[in-house]
């Protein structure tokens, strides 16, 4: 019965919540704040390796001179 009444008032908190979603023609859901809505060039551009792995990769994209604005169809042949 404790946690019967326990459950009972946790879910009375979302009540108008719920009753507002079901009474609106249309739910916003998962805003993102301005701050978060980074395109993909900000965050590739901010990116600091961290790991062994990441550092690696890295020397290896810079001398093999590729730039972020190539075309795949333009890459070289790297496959077997």
């Amino acid at each position: 019965k404790l946690k019967y009444d326990f459950a009972r008032k946790d879910i009375q908190k979302w009540l108008p919540q719920v009753k507002r979603n079901r009474e609106s023609e249309q739910l916003q859901l998962g805003q993102v704040p301005d701050g978060l809505n980074n395109s993909m060039a900000n965050i590739v551009s901010s990116f600091k390796p961290s790991t062994d792995f990441e550092k690696e990769l890295l020397t290896a994209l810079e001398e093999s001179g590729l730039q972020e604005n190539d075309r795949a169809d333009e890459m070289p042949d790297v496959g077997g």
